[in-house]
């Protein structure tokens, strides 16, 4: 699917063109159709890493996402696994999801802390979340911290 379906996350944007693929935990699997530039994308963090080069998805897939660190640190199979003992598999287009959210105080290293969800959704409210505007006494406060005093008026 391109990219700008989306509905944000410009990093992304900027640098591929499609998203092939996601795994149980919501990583999406990136390609630069220009370039043949593979990459994995960590929605939770907003941050992704590109793997270089490769001469199809498949050859991506059997050389990085088969590989046992990828398997155990990005894939992280075994916690799938003990969630999807307890949850049941997936269906289409569904991931495990933390909840709350790690950015709200929620632990994705907590297999019980999981429940299913729309990949899609879940990539919604992960933007949503990470980029939301914000007020501006949360960006420049006052020099007493920014506290408002008995009458709501910041002194």
């Amino acid at each position: 699917m391109p990219v700008e379906e989306l509905g944000g996350w410009s990093p992304i944007q900027e640098a591929f063109t499609h998203v092939f693929g996601f795994s149980g935990l919501g990583h999406l699997f990136l390609l630069n159709a220009g370039t043949s530039e593979y990459a994995v994308h960590h929605p939770l963090v907003n941050a992704y890493k590109s793997y270089g080069s490769f001469d199809s998805c498949d050859s991506f897939e059997r050389s990085i996402l088969m590989d046992s660190v990828s398997e155990s640190l990005v894939l992280r199979l075994d916690l799938q696994q003990e969630i999807a003992t307890r949850l049941g598999p997936l269906q289409r287009d569904q991931v495990y999801i933390p909840t709350p959210y790690p950015f709200l105080g929620g632990d994705e290293n907590d297999p019980t802390s999981y429940n299913k969800g729309d990949v899609w959704v879940f990539l919604s409210i992960v933007h949503q979340m990470l980029n939301r505007r914000r007020a501006p006494w949360e960006t420049s406060k006052p020099a007493n911290g920014g506290w408002p005093n008995k009458n709501n008026n910041f002194r």
